[in-house]
Formats: C-alpha cells, structure tokens, sequence
C-alpha cells in the first residue's frame, strides 16, 4: 500500500478482523468485502469516500520523535557526520556542570572524575508528570549518540557529584535512557508511585537504577 498498490477489492478499507471474532467496531462500520477468512471494513459517510483517499503515499511511515521514547521505530538513523556528534558528547561530559547542565560523572570506585562515553544530564521534575519527564528527557538529550537523564522530585537529594556509588545512596525518580546506535530512547521511573504500562521498565532497587545508568542496557 506504501508503494501506491491497492487492492481494489480493499480499497478504501480502514478496517479488517477475521471472521470468527466479532469487534465492538464492526456493527458502527460498513463492510466492504470478504477475502478469504477477513472482513473489510470502511468508515460511513464521508470519511469512508474515496475523496479522502485521493493523496499519494509517502512510501515509507513517518517518523515521529515524540513517539521514539516508547516505540525504537521512531527512532531516526545515525546521520553522517556521527563522529562530530560523538566527539561533542566527549566533550560536554568532561567539562564544567555548571556552564553545560551535564553532571560530573565518577567511576563509582576510585572516586576520581573520568569521562564517560555519554552525556549525563540533570531534569527538574517538580510540577511535572512523568508522562512530561520523558518528553522533555528526549528533548534534553536531541541527537546525541548516547545520554543519560536523571531527576529528583526534591532538587535536594541530588548528590553534587553524579558517580555509580552515589546513586545507590541517592537513587533518583526518573531515568531516561538513550544509545542511537541500540536503537533505544527508554524512559523508567517508580512505578510503585505512577503507574507504566511496562513493568520491565520500572525502577527497582538503588543498585538496579545504578546498573540502568552505567551499564547493562539493551
């Protein structure tokens, strides 16, 4: 259908189910045909003429980024000129905090500061849903190759330094996770506290959030 190739026995079918179930939907719809054991099905009235389906396909499904925290498919391809993009991520995690709003990062047993091959970042929660946290996460973390956002509904449970110790002492309320080369945009957040429609994605112990954070995402 992408490639403009209709059957025009479904033509203007929005519609289908087999025909041994029966959808709440199919008695509001009009039927259009059957095909082997499938239904088609159309919308009444105007919604259902084929003046509504006289544009083209775009021969591909849109990307839509608001979507990519949830879904990799919205997830766009690494561009050209990556190096760039991964380089600046090198960057912005070594320099000061305070003039990037990246969090000093340590390697949780030395206790000495070290770069990271990802940008940590900080979000205020406060008077936000978690529904907004992730939206705004993905936003804060743009193009990078790799970025981690963390945030505390209270500001003053942050640790100042960011390392893998820390966070098992302080563990924040929200975790978004974003490798582009993995294909993964991955909101968590306490799902005792609001509720995810995926529990495999929910915050569990401090030690878990520390393992989310530096290591062992897919």
């Amino acid at each position: 259908m992408l490639d403009g190739n209709i059957d025009r026995r479904v033509g203007l079918a929005t519609h289908y189910h087999t025909d041994w179930v029966v959808p709440y939907w199919s008695a509001s719809l009009v039927k259009i045909t059957a095909v082997r054991t499938h239904l088609f099905f159309r919308w009444d009235g105007f919604w259902g003429s084929r003046t509504v389906f006289a544009a083209r396909g775009l021969g591909r499904e849109p990307s839509v980024p608001v979507l990519a925290a949830w879904s990799s498919a919205h997830v766009p391809d690494e561009e050209p000129g990556s190096e760039v993009i991964n380089a600046a991520v090198g960057d912005l995690a070594a320099a000061d905090p305070q003039e990037t709003g990246a969090a000093q990062i340590t390697d949780g047993n030395t206790g000495n500061p070290s770069k990271p091959p990802f940008a940590l970042l900080q979000l205020p929660l406060r008077g936000q849903t978690p529904g907004r946290w992730a939206l705004d996460a993905l936003d804060l973390c743009g193009s990078r190759p790799e970025c981690r956002v963390v945030g505390w509904l209270d500001p003053a449970q942050a640790p100042p330094i960011l390392g893998a110790d820390t966070i098992v002492v302080a563990p924040p309320d929200f975790v978004f996770v974003q490798v582009l080369r993995n294909r993964v945009r991955q909101p968590y957040w306490d799902c005792t506290r609001w509720s995810k429609a995926a529990t495999s994605r929910c915050l569990g112990t401090s030690t878990e959030t520390a393992t989310i954070l530096y290591g062992g995402v897919t």
